[in-house]
């Protein structure tokens, strides 16, 4: 019984997690393994997305350690034990008290040893969104190693790395790169395991943190991580153009990871070069803004012509698609609505935005589907007409999302076109800003790769 309930929730998880997320990708999926014993981690800014975004793409049944915290209620507990979460204490979730975990320690090694299982661990210990790689718990190697040493290092157990990278992570239709790391072999500790516990279970952390970090893109505060997000939305497409780089997930991970570690080089070598170029982006970036434009189609190749054609491409599309988007706006309005209504009352912790969200559309969209098409079957007694409707529900709904996406960008290629003809010497002057700041930003990678070889 336990096991349908787990495999009909990773149904869902599924179909649903590619709704939510605009894109959903995934680097090295080939390193997940088929079976276990192994250990799955990933970084942890994103609380329930992250667990399932990275157990919805491994065979394996996954078990999964969890906040003692959040078994405290008899509903949450209910559903966490019967999809196979392990609760596992922290200081802050039993005021301070001392930490009691040898039962999930247990279960851990049983799962591990007994049944050959797969278990997802945040090593972080915490979930916050911010792009931070914080420290790694020892928990996970202590595990890894009780499980080994209790078979005499012959058990085979892998440690898997997955890190996690929203483009947006409170956003509804963002994306999200999963970057999986060449797996850890525990036996590779044993000798020094054997010589010294302790040391070993540092060294394999350390080893954690390091995968883990070159998995992800993380800064080392706001100002940074500001700076970086703007450099990216301005350099990362002009890079991949004249580098000629395939236009793929992996690259432009790639470029922001080059792009964060120059910025940590510069900061250190030229502070006030840094800071000059982060005064350029931030004047320029603000003007933008407030036109209200995309800065994408800022650039000399940007023509009247061409901004003429997608506007006009644009508006035929909204006008005519208009009559559906309305039908599947209205259709599917108090399903997509009540989950965030629900967050704003609520007022998490940002972090359980998207959480929440995905969450309520689980529960409010079968719902409310379920009930107006029983409406639209009671009112029409027909079983074609209550079947077409109901497929509709999807469809429309689809519809209605991509329909307002090109609507927004019809409205800021029609307020570019606007500004070409009524401030045109304006519209110049931000393209020549645009330039400076690409020819600063050429110089400064090159002078960066020069030194990096």
């Amino acid at each position: 019984m336990l096991r349908l309930i787990y495999e009909t929730f990773k149904i869902l998880v599924r179909l649903t997690l590619p709704i939510y997320f605009r894109k959903i990708s995934i680097h090295n999926k080939e390193l997940l393994p088929d079976e276990g014993p192994y250990l799955l981690l990933s970084n942890h800014p994103n609380t329930l997305l992250d667990p399932l975004l990275v157990a919805s793409n491994v065979r394996q049944q996954v078990f999964f350690l969890a906040n003692y915290s959040l078994f405290k209620h008899p509903v949450s507990n209910f559903f966490l034990s019967n999809l196979y979460c392990i609760p596992i204490q922290r200081p802050q979730d039993i005021g301070g008290k001392k930490l009691d975990n040898d039962a999930a320690f247990a279960q851990c090694d049983a799962f591990l040893t007994n049944y050959k299982k797969a278990i997802y661990i945040a090593p972080e210990g915490t979930s916050m969104m911010d792009r931070r790689l914080r420290k790694i718990k020892t928990g996970t190697a202590r595990i890894a190693f009780s499980a080994e040493s209790k078979n005499d290092f012959n058990l085979g157990l892998k440690i898997v790395l997955v890190g996690l990278n929203y483009s947006s992570p409170s956003r509804f239709r963002s994306s999200v790169f999963l970057n999986v790391a060449e797996p850890i072999l525990v036996a590779d500790y044993k000798e020094l395991y054997e010589k010294d516990n302790w040391a070993a279970v540092e060294a394999l952390t350390d080893e954690i943190k390091k995968r883990l970090g070159e998995q992800i893109i993380y800064t080392l505060d706001e100002e940074e991580d500001q700076l970086l997000k703007n450099i990216s939305s301005i350099y990362s497409k002009h890079l991949v153009k004249e580098l000629e780089l395939p236009k793929e997930d992996i690259q432009s991970f790639k470029i922001q990871k080059e792009i964060t570690e120059a910025i940590r080089y510069f900061e250190v070598s030229a502070p006030e070069r840094v800071d000059d170029l982060e005064t350029e982006i931030d004047t320029y970036l603000t003007n933008v803004r407030s036109l209200e434009v995309r800065e994408g189609l800022l650039t000399e190749k940007t023509t009247r012509s061409g901004l003429w054609w997608k506007t006009f491409m644009g508006l035929a599309t909204t006008i005519i698609g208009f009559p559906i988007y309305l039908y599947g706006y209205i259709n599917n309005f108090f399903p997509f609505h009540i989950p965030g209504w629900i967050v704003k009352k609520v007022n998490p912790y940002i972090g359980y935005h998207s959480s929440g969200k995905w969450l309520g559309g689980l529960i409010f969209f079968p719902l409310f589907y379920f009930l107006q098409t029983l409406f639209v079957h009671l009112f029409f007694q027909n079983g074609w007409i209550t079947l077409i409707y109901f497929i509709s529900l999807f469809i429309s709904g689809y519809f209605a999302i991509w329909y307002w996406q090109r609507w927004r960008a019809t409205r800021k290629h029609w307020s570019l076109l606007s500004l070409f003809k009524n401030r045109k010497e304006l519209v110049n002057s931000l393209i020549l800003q645009r330039n400076a700041i690409i020819k600063n930003l050429e110089s400064a990678r090159e002078e960066y790769s020069s030194l990096i070889g």
